[in-house]
């Protein structure tokens, strides 16, 4: 189900090479809720930026660092198949959307395992942490007719299939919005940019 909500915000803060999401701090989802990611979308002129947050999980099945050679070439493969950002998130063909680069990291923390308070070392308690892997996709299009961008095909979740959702935020010149794509509704429809 498709769920919208409209962030009303009295101005709106917009990327300095087009850095709408770069001006607002980055939100980590709690460091990993498997199976929810983020889609920060900004759309200025005819330049759309793509962001993409999403837990390794979700991606390739593990959170720690790779260390075999199946787990390198799933992030190898993840990392080859989230470069294409217009195969995942498929735009209509009326706006005329390229993608003009990309970029697509695997990170890794190793959670607060080995960092403590005072008080913990006080008491020589031990504060026990996580690994957390994310995949972050960075994506730029240029749209030759941007006010045709009302909808978006999320192929994403064909791809992924420990994704199952995306909380995805649309900033315009206009107007900022956020909505939940599911799994089971892989589609944005009227949108208005």
């Amino acid at each position: 189900m498709c769920k919208l909500y409209i962030l009303t915000f009295a101005t709106l803060p917009f990327f300095a090479a087009s850095p709408i999401l770069a001006k607002e701090p980055h939100r980590q989802l709690d460091a990993h809720i498997h199976g929810h990611g983020e889609l920060n979308m900004a759309l200025e002129g005819n330049k759309l930026n793509m962001e993409l947050h999403v837990p390794g999980k979700d991606i390739v099945g593990f959170e720690h660092e790779p260390n075999t050679k199946e787990q390198w070439a799933a992030i190898g493969k993840a990392r080859s198949t989230l470069a294409h950002g217009l195969k995942l998130f498929i735009l209509p063909k009326a706006a005329q959307c390229k993608q003009i680069s990309s970029t697509v990291n695997y990170t890794h923390d190793e959670g607060e395992d080995s960092k403590h308070d005072e008080h913990d070392k006080e008491h020589k308690e031990t504060v026990e942490g996580k690994e957390h892997g994310e995949f972050k996709g960075n994506y730029v299009l240029k749209c030759a007719a941007p006010e045709k961008l009302t909808s978006i095909q999320f192929d994403f979740f064909a791809q992924f299939p420990g994704s199952k959702e995306l909380v995805v935020t649309l900033i315009t010149e206009k107007s900022q919005k956020q909505y939940e794509v599911e799994r089971d509704q892989p589609s944005l429809k009227g949108l208005t940019p």
